[in-house]
């Protein structure tokens, strides 16, 4: 089933997601922004860059919010020009719906590198359901690392 896409809202979808994420992405959230709460990190999310929602036939609420956003000169990499920050965080809701899901994320993604030469970021590896579908997508990993004592791996795609 295809799923519904619609450009997120700003603080109705930060609220949603943040009192509905899945256990293992709001702690991939808090790891990697430990200092602020989760509707703000989502809230910041939002506004910084292109990002939707994505909803599957019968249910009300969205499951997944996902999104890319350019990288500020300075903060990963001396040479930023062309580079894109892609992430996605979901709800519970998604189960059922991993096919559709990465369809949907292969055009995305398609999309994006029209105006990213690459999508990159960095995904924990206890979140195994996000490694698998960044696999499936074909990312490349590059070597993990301790963030705030959590292993995480850059990847691009």
């Amino acid at each position: 089933m295809k799923p519904t896409i619609r450009r997120a809202d700003d603080w109705d979808d930060a609220i949603y997601f943040a009192n509905h994420l899945r256990p293992a992405d709001a702690r991939e959230l808090q790891t990697a922004h430990p200092t602020k709460q989760i509707v703000h990190i989502l809230s910041d999310a939002i506004r910084s860059g292109e990002t939707y929602t994505a909803r599957f036939g019968k249910y009300t609420y969205p499951c997944v919010l996902f999104g890319v956003a350019p990288v500020e000169a300075g903060i990963v990499a001396p040479v930023e020009a062309g580079i894109g920050i892609i992430w996605m965080v979901c709800t519970d809701d998604i189960k059922g719906h991993a096919i559709s899901i990465l369809r949907e994320a292969r055009h995305w993604i398609q999309y994006w590198k029209h105006d990213y030469s690459l999508l990159a970021n960095c995904v924990e590896t206890r979140n195994k359901l996000h490694v698998r579908w960044l696999k499936a997508l074909g990312a490349r990993f590059d070597h993990a690392y301790l963030r705030n004592g959590v292993v995480v791996r850059p990847f691009y795609l």
